[in-house]
């Protein structure tokens, strides 16, 4: 095998360790994500609080302040039960973002075991690097590296 080819499979390797990673740093992400507020409870509160200004008249104090008790009570529960569907998604998914933290961590090793520098280990570099190798303007790392450091200055 020549030496640009076990080149180019290096690029195409890192190219794929950072595909997967991003994979992975998705569905983390999808599984962190707080659960929202309803927004037709959030419809409902706010609707709650017009009708009971309106009838409190923002006259008779006793009514408007029982009226804002209600509404910031409300408000405050529906923040709260937010954050324990939060902590419930995460603990049901615990086992699945450990296993995701894991093949993240594996990955991570591995992209340090290429022959590629961390400075360079993007998407859009090596795929620079890539072109410059079928291009014939380098036929190691070290020369696509050369040739991206030159675009580069340019």
């Amino acid at each position: 095998m020549s030496n640009k080819q076990l080149v180019l499979d290096e690029i195409k390797q890192a190219q794929q360790l950072l595909s997967d990673k991003a994979s992975i740093e998705n569905n983390l992400n999808e599984l962190r994500k707080p659960v929202p507020i309803s927004f037709m409870k959030l419809l409902l509160v706010s609707t709650l609080t017009i009708i009971l200004l309106v009838v409190a008249g923002f006259e008779d104090d006793i009514i408007f302040y029982i009226s804002s008790v209600v509404i910031i009570s409300t408000f405050i529960y529906l923040f709260r039960t937010s954050e324990k569907l939060t902590i419930r998604k995460l603990e049901n998914n615990k086992h699945q973002i450990n296993e995701l933290n894991q093949i993240a961590t594996e990955l991570n090793h591995n992209l340090k075991t290429l022959n590629i520098g961390p400075n360079y280990l993007n998407p859009t570099v090596l795929d620079k690097f890539e072109s410059y190798v079928l291009n014939n303007l380098a036929d190691t790392l070290k020369d696509c590296a050369i040739e991206y450091t030159r675009e580069c200055e340019q």
